[in-house]
């Protein structure tokens, strides 16, 4: 007899501990009234995900050759 029911599994890591420590800092709102900004995305939520990525994944981005 074979399984009926299929699973698709992901592997998130601490992402959502760490956004979730976002959230009572209010670090994309205080961003988005100190800072003036006229980008097509809100700033606040650009250093979210760059902060989130440095937490997560803490290697350069680049290397020198």
């Amino acid at each position: 007899m074979e399984p009926s029911t299929e699973f698709q599994t992901q592997i998130v890591g601490a992402l959502p501990a760490i956004t979730h420590d976002f959230d009572p800092l209010d670090l994309a709102g205080t961003i988005d009234r100190v800072v003036p900004w006229e980008g097509e995305f809100p700033l606040g939520a650009i250093v979210e995900i760059l902060m989130a990525n440095r937490l997560l994944w803490p290697q350069a981005l680049f290397r020198e050759s």
